[in-house]
């Protein structure tokens, strides 16, 4: 299976214009990025490294990933604010297969100039149906801490699935202000050792129904930073806006 990534360097460009006329910082993943290589990693070199493979099994020619999704909640009732319901999280799944297989309602907005370089993935995300010890399960677990209120890194610590089997998701209440962004993740292989991969994602900004909305910049923050975590950097450089 050949990934189109053409088409997932277009998906890019459209999903950050409204963040940039928005003047919201919806991607961390620059700013976490440059820190973590500044910090521990100053010779590192971006790997080529197919995360997509990596995770995938086949059906037919398919690459079936398997998703799971930890809601670190304040102790609220399942479906209300941070502790997000199933439905908005399958609807958020629903939304990634779309645009990832170039099958999204808003795709009509692409520019002429990217018309014939749009491509369909062939891959499917799924919740997975077994966790790490082999038992059944829904794809999504739910965990009361006060990290949600201000997310970091330090939440993969609460709970975490084996990255090379799964794309981790936590979903929290917010992100740390020193971040300042809707959702993050590292291109693979940048962090040290042992550090788990995965993303990070304020619930806001999750799907289209729930305590998220159908807008563009909302609906496709979820697939915009799945891009970065199969290794696609922003077209400009490190900057959400593309200011650097």
């Amino acid at each position: 299976m050949k990934v189109n990534y053409l088409f997932f360097t277009f998906f890019f460009l459209i999903c950050v214009t409204p963040s940039i006329s928005q003047n919201i910082n919806l991607c961390g993943t620059d700013l976490v990025m440059k820190r973590y290589i500044e910090t521990y990693r100053p010779n590192y070199k971006k790997p080529i490294i197919d995360n997509i493979s990596r995770h995938s099994s086949h059906n037919n020619n398919t690459k079936i990933i398997p998703v799971v999704f930890h809601i670190i909640h304040n102790g609220h009732l399942i479906g209300e604010e941070e502790n997000i319901s199933p439905e908005q999280i399958e609807d958020a799944m629903r939304l990634i297969n779309e645009d990832f297989n170039a099958i999204n309602e808003d795709l009509d907005n692409v520019i002429s100039e990217f018309i014939n370089i749009v491509g369909d993935a062939d891959v499917e995300f799924r919740l997975a149906q077994r966790d790490p010890e082999g038992n059944c399960t829904s794809g999504i677990t739910r965990t009361f801490s006060e990290m949600t209120n201000q997310a970091n890194d330090c939440v993969k610590s609460i709970i975490s699935w084996d990255d090379t089997k799964y794309i981790n998701i936590w979903v929290v209440e917010d992100i740390d202000v020193e971040i300042g962004a809707a959702a993050y993740t590292y291109l693979p292989g940048t962090l040290w050792g042992n550090e788990i991969e995965g993303i990070i994602i304020n619930h806001e900004y999750l799907g289209s129904i729930g305590t998220s909305s159908n807008t563009p910049y909302k609906r496709h923050t979820l697939s915009h930073e799945i891009g970065h975590y199969f290794n696609l950097s922003h077209t400009w450089g490190y900057g959400s806006n593309g200011e650097e």
